[in-house]
C-alpha cells in the first residue's frame, strides 16, 4: 500500500468499532454523532470491495456489541435523567393526624431556609 492508499474498508470499520467500544466503556459519548457518520462511510465503501463472508460476519458481530452497549449506556442516562428529577422534584407535604383525628400536612422545610456550609 502507498502513502496515499486509502486502508481497505474492512479494516477501517475494524479500527473504528473498536475504538467506538473502548469510547463507551469509557463513558464518553461525545465523538458518537462523528463515529455514526464515519461508519455510514465505511459501510459505503465496504460494499464496493470484495470481502471474505467470515470477516463480514466478524464485523457484525463487533457492531451488534456496540449496539448493545449503545442500548445500556442509553438506560442508564435515562435512570439518571430521571433519579435527578426525583431529587429535585418538591416532595408532597407529609399527613398526620390531629388529636380530633382529622387530618393535616405537613409541609416539608424550605430548601432556601436551609443554611448549608462549605
Amino acid at each position: 500500500m502507498g502513502m496515499f492508499d486509502r486502508p481497505k474498508a474492512q479494516a477501517a470499520l475494524e479500527q473504528l468499532l473498536a475504538q467506538e467500544r473502548h469510547n463507551l466503556l469509557a463513558g464518553r459519548f461525545n465523538g458518537l454523532e462523528a463515529t455514526l457518520r464515519a461508519k455510514t462511510r465505511l459501510l459505503d465503501r465496504l460494499r464496493s470491495e470484495r470481502t471474505d463472508p467470515r470477516q463480514l460476519e466478524a464485523l457484525r458481530t463487533k457492531a451488534l456489541r456496540n449496539q448493545a452497549l449503545l442500548a445500556a449506556a442509553g438506560k442508564g442516562i435515562e435512570a439518571a435523567r430521571d433519579r435527578l428529577a426525583a431529587i429535585q422534584a418538591t416532595p408532597d407535604p407529609m399527613r398526620t393526624y390531629a388529636r380530633d383525628g382529622t387530618t393535616a400536612a405537613i409541609a416539608p422545610p424550605n430548601r432556601q431556609d436551609v443554611n448549608r456550609r462549605a
